[in-house]
């Protein structure tokens, strides 16, 4: 940020630190989920929920909020007071500095901190505050296949991002028609957008909300492909391989699995975000299919993150959780202020997000699509030759 000429040292201070705050409060969060939980899965699953739900109150309390007189800013309601990213987002940077919204993010992770030292004192070693129940003394007929394992293991982690995608779908889509009721004459948000270019606000607005959230619920692939790597490392793939059962249907009875929750999420969301639109607006502009291709224009990009990732798995195995939630830290970042702050173009062009054309939208030019699935393609059979050949990597 400092190398923004229009941004001052303060203001980009506060900005950073109100980030880094809002990730040290949810590590607190997690100090408590961990011993509530006996397995990572349900500590991880716990923790998203808790940010989910802070998002979620964090963009209604801003939806319901009042507009600036400058028109270019909204003053959210009291609602985003109950969510600790609405505090973060109150230290107003660069405008008002605000130092008491970051005093809370420090008490709430101290809060945190010490609720988790104190579910550590009353549990078990090697026990959680919730216990787990016994599995049934036989297994059923559908986890006896590799297919059936796969689909328990990947089940609980879809679902719950299906159901984010369900309600930030709706949520985004709701708030559409008055966002741009409010800020379609705004010059400087148009630039932004690029709706110029276009000729309709709502349109570039569409395919621009959307695109975004495509990158964050990108997220499910990076946890998906991590219980892969899971059940490596822990030796679990070891006994199944003693088996008849092959590499390769394990490895992509796994992949199958993914695809699916892949595209049900976006279905969930361009499906969701359309309702939202049609309930919310008064005059729509946008058909209610543009809408649902909008929140499922991510999908050949999603397959080629998917893809890469897979590739690096089954090359260099343990080292896939490192490199896979930085590259999707790298596509969230690009995606946000790449555009603000005019970064050069080959820092974009790494991103498999940054290629997909903005849907709904004029000249639309599907090359970039079956490019990305072509890629896709290649990078899968690469990582079938790759992971026939390797060694099995144990902890």
């Amino acid at each position: 940020l400092l190398g923004v000429p229009e941004l001052d040292v303060t203001g980009s201070a506060f900005f950073s630190i109100s980030l880094a705050l809002v990730g040290i409060f949810f590590a607190g969060i997690t100090a408590i989920t961990v011993q509530l939980s006996d397995y990572s899965r349900g500590s991880n699953l716990m923790a998203f929920s808790v940010l989910g739900a802070s998002f979620a109150i964090r963009a209604v309390g801003d939806a319901i909020g009042s507009i600036n007189p400058d028109g270019l800013g909204v003053t959210a309601s009291w609602v985003s007071w109950l969510s600790p990213l609405g505090w973060a987002n109150q230290v107003l940077p660069y405008y008002d500095n605000r130092i008491f919204p970051l005093v809370l993010l420090v008490i709430g992770f101290a809060v945190s901190c010490l609720v988790g030292y104190f579910l550590l004192n009353h549990r078990d070693i090697g026990s959680s505050i919730i216990q787990a129940k016994p599995g049934p003394p036989r297994a059923k007929k559908s986890l006896l296949r590799s297919g059936g394992l796969a689909k328990r293991l990947q089940t609980p982690s879809a679902a719950a991002w299906i159901v984010g995608a369900i309600l930030m779908g709706g949520l985004m889509g709701s708030v559409i028609d008055s966002f741009r009721s409010t800020f379609e004459e705004s010059d400087l948000l148009n630039e932004f957008l690029g709706a110029s270019e276009t000729g309709n606000f709502t349109q570039i607005m569409v395919a621009s909300m959307f695109g975004i959230l495509g990158v964050i619920f990108a997220g499910y692939v990076v946890s998906g492909l991590t219980k892969v790597q899971n059940e490596e490392s822990y030796g679990r793939l070891e006994y199944l391989l003693s088996t008849p059962l092959g590499r390769l249907k394990w490895l992509f009875g796994h992949v199958k699995n993914i695809l699916l929750g892949i595209l049900l999420t976006l279905v969930s969301l361009g499906l969701f975000g359309a309702i939202g639109y049609y309930v919310a607006a008064d005059n729509p502009e946008v058909s209610f299919g543009s809408v649902l291709a909008a929140g499922l224009s991510s999908l050949p990009a999603m397959i080629l993150f998917m893809s890469i990732i897979l590739c690096v798995y089954t090359l260099w195995g343990k080292s896939v959780k490192v490199m896979a939630w930085s590259f999707y830290a790298y596509c969230v970042l690009i995606t946000s202020f790449a555009p603000i702050f005019k970064w050069p173009e080959w820092t974009t062009n790494l991103s498999p997000f940054s290629h997909t054309p903005l849907i709904p939208g004029t000249n639309l030019d599907y090359t970039p699509l079956f490019v990305m699935t072509g890629l896709a393609i290649i990078f899968f059979i690469a990582a079938a030759v790759f992971f026939r050949k390797r060694d099995i990597i144990l902890k």
